[in-house]
């Protein structure tokens, strides 16, 4: 397996991470493997799948809501995303500070969720300087971190309620 692996990151010149059931998959075309070594840009995307792995444990069925996304072309489909402030698939589009102020966090997709997890993430254990290519996603974690801590209350509070999931997206 981990030759395949090894064989896989040298046919392949970009970051992939997919997560599958609570089976993520890495193939990083960097060798640092320790997550405190790797870019901010990579942990953000590490907490976005580990969102993937926490919704599955909790009994999302990732597969199937990855799938209504398809059908809905929300992951070819791409939108100006107001929080993360440049053109994203429309699975991922959030505006907390805006349309999305009043939902509660079930009412987020399973891609919004991993969204506002990352942001999360971001604006309280990153720290981004102007050079750095995750900056604005930093900043826009800051700018955002009151809407990002009234949504993520009870998440905060309880990670294993499963009333969080997603409800019928």
């Amino acid at each position: 397996m981990l030759t395949l692996l090894k064989n896989a990151i040298k046919l392949i010149n970009y970051n992939f991470f997919a997560t599958f059931k609570s089976l993520m998959i890495f193939i990083i075309s960097q060798k640092k493997i320790c997550l405190s070594s790797v870019a901010d840009s990579l942990k953000i995307w590490f907490i976005h799948e580990m969102t993937h792995v926490w919704q599955y444990q909790l009994g999302l069925k990732n597969w199937w809501h990855g799938i209504v996304h398809g059908c809905k072309l929300d992951y070819s489909i791409e939108e100006f995303s107001k929080d993360l402030q440049h053109n994203k698939e429309r699975a991922y589009n959030t505006d907390i500070s805006g349309r999305d102020s009043s939902k509660n966090f079930n009412e987020f997709n399973m891609e919004q969720q991993a969204v506002i997890i990352e942001l999360w993430f971001d604006a309280m254990y990153l720290q981004s300087y102007p050079n750095n290519k995750t900056a604005k996603h930093h900043i826009q974690g800051i700018k955002l971190q009151g809407y990002l801590m009234n949504i993520l209350q009870k998440f905060l509070k309880n990670p294993k309620d499963k009333s969080l999931l997603p409800e019928n997206h």
